[in-house]
């Protein structure tokens, strides 16, 4: 439940269900958004960007912190997920910088929609608000995008 709010699901396995999906998707924009940030941090070697992303990454943070952690740590069955074990060959391989970036960019997005749709069934303000951090993001790639196949190219 929403931290202070009433659930509006009353069926607590489909809640539970619901939990599992917010929790994955949760982790995997952490991960990917904490990648993007060593990958500006590093590799483009930008300050001021590198704030910018790592300031996004806590503002999602604050956000997805509205889902109270215990009750997404309570539903996660990590070890009887379906989806653990399976790998795709593009999972297997990266080409360069500008794969991972993007690889991870994506990642984020999807799971950025993914957490959109699915929260709104627990408070539909929460749905909206993580839309708003996905449009923020598609800006945030642009940027980062363009100069790490800038440097790939030229070397600057």
């Amino acid at each position: 439940m929403i931290r202070n709010q009433k659930s509006k699901i009353k069926n607590q396995k489909y809640y539970k269900e619901v939990l599992k999906v917010l929790d994955v998707n949760i982790n995997r924009v952490r991960e990917s958004l904490r990648i993007i940030e060593d990958i500006v941090r590093f590799f483009l070697k930008q300050k001021k960007l590198t704030s910018t992303v790592k300031n996004f990454r806590e503002r999602f943070k604050r956000i997805a912190g509205l889902i109270p952690q215990e009750e997404l740590l309570a539903a996660r069955q990590a070890g009887r997920d379906v989806g653990s074990k399976s790998f795709t060959l593009s999972e297997g391989r990266r080409k360069n910088t500008s794969a991972i970036f993007l690889a991870n960019a994506k990642r984020a997005e999807e799971s950025l929609r993914v957490l959109e749709e699915f929260s709104k069934l627990l408070s539909n303000k929460l749905g909206y608000r993580f839309k708003a951090l996905r449009f923020k993001f598609y800006i945030l790639e642009k940027r980062i995008g363009r100069l790490i196949i800038r440097k790939e190219k030229t070397g600057v």
